[in-house]
């Protein structure tokens, strides 16, 4: 038999071969996509039941809801400025720096206590506006207004109160309190209601809003 005859009858067996292997290489596909798709709803469930499982009593959860921020959110908060250092106004130790990460000393495994966590809020006057308790350790220390990132396990409560596991200063928003007020940027009021500010929603300390800061 010629060569070219061989290569011709070969030529036509794989011919004739060709669509049971692309029946066969789509069933593969559709097999490896069915299985994908198990794989992505068994990591869903298993995520589901771990947060069952670590998730705070429901005592808590009459007042606040556990959050999972899975992408960072941007929020406010007062602390005290001291020998140019920042600090906890309720604790007084819990020292803060710009730029570096701050994780709440208890709840490795699951949500952190209440206690442990660091407060935030969404806009500048909310955050002025929050009363610290009267045995805080710096509630007459001169305060400052920064912008945190926050991340990870978080509660919210009504009113939006936040509470974080894990925050980082990102800047300081206002000067310290100049005469009982927080002067603050303009860039960081942009979007909020001029309302809260004229119907006293800042609280005891008034915001003064500095256009010619950066």
């Amino acid at each position: 038999m010629s060569s070219k005859r061989r290569s011709d009858r070969l030529c036509r067996k794989r011919s004739r071969a060709s669509p049971v292997a692309t029946i066969d290489l789509q069933r593969l596909e559709d097999s490896v996509k069915l299985r994908q798709e198990h794989v992505s709803e068994e990591i869903k469930r298993i995520q589901a039941s771990r947060f069952q499982l670590v998730k705070p009593g429901l005592n808590l959860l009459d007042l606040w809801t556990p959050v999972r921020l899975e992408e960072p959110g941007v929020f406010y908060k007062v602390v005290s400025a001291a020998n140019g250092s920042l600090f906890s106004v309720f604790d007084g130790t819990t020292e803060y720096h710009l730029g570096r990460w701050s994780v709440a000393k208890r709840g490795a495994i699951g949500w952190p206590p209440l206690h442990a966590c660091y407060f935030g809020y969404p806009t500048p006057p909310q955050a002025v506006a929050a009363d610290f308790p009267r045995t805080s350790k710096l509630v007459d220390a001169p305060k400052v207004l920064v912008q945190i990132l926050a991340k990870g396990r978080a509660y919210r409560r009504v009113g939006d109160v936040w509470a974080f596991e894990r925050i980082k200063i990102l800047s300081l928003v206002s000067q310290s309190a100049r005469g009982g007020a927080f002067v603050i940027a303009a860039k960081y009021m942009e979007g909020v209601d001029s309302n809260d500010l004229q119907n006293g929603k800042a609280g005891k300390q008034a915001i003064l809003v500095d256009q010619s800061l950066c």
